[in-house]
């Protein structure tokens, strides 16, 4: 029968999908898990797990790619926090979110790439003193990985090149 499936398929949830910019704005703080990163708001230094993308406070944050809503947190570093889980064993992470989410966003809710899943807001405690921006971290096999490195070219839906004219 045509269902029956052959040696040579592979399982779709085991491969990862094609990854979009979650916000449309420039990327002000590259991932960096290996050198330390100066954070203004607590006048230290730390690694950066995850890339900032300013926009205007309150601008769309979008789903990176299909999946389903894993967890809802309000960090006391991060702030509200969405986290979706995707085929392949990534994970995407959207931190800095306004206290209100999309109607309906909930733990268990399945999202299609685009989908809006709140808006940036100003909830991280840990980097209050930056300029509004969605702080957007990934995971692939349960290992921190730079978003610079799945976001598909063809997908990008902003101009996520180095923003030097911040001078926070």
């Amino acid at each position: 029968p045509d269902d029956v499936p052959t040696g040579g398929e592979e399982d779709p949830s085991l491969i990862l999908p094609e990854f979009m910019a979650p916000a449309v704005g420039l990327v002000t703080k590259n991932h960096d898990s290996d050198v330390l990163v100066y954070f203004s708001t607590t006048d230290d230094w730390r690694v950066h797990l995850g890339i900032d993308i300013s926009t205007e406070l309150g601008d769309a944050v979008m789903a990176a790619a299909d999946g389903v809503v894993s967890a809802i947190e309000d960090s006391p570093l991060y702030g509200k926090t969405v986290t979706i889980s995707h085929n392949g064993g990534a994970v995407t992470i959207y931190s800095n979110l306004a206290n209100d989410l999309a109607e309906g966003m909930e733990v268990g809710k399945e999202v299609k790439c685009g989908d809006t899943i709140g808006c940036v807001g100003e909830s991280a405690a840990l980097e209050l003193v930056e300029e509004p921006h969605l702080h957007f971290e990934m995971m692939v096999g349960g290992e921190q990985v730079d978003p610079m490195d799945f976001i598909s070219e063809n997908s990008k839906v902003t101009d996520l090149s180095q923003d030097t004219a911040y001078e926070g």
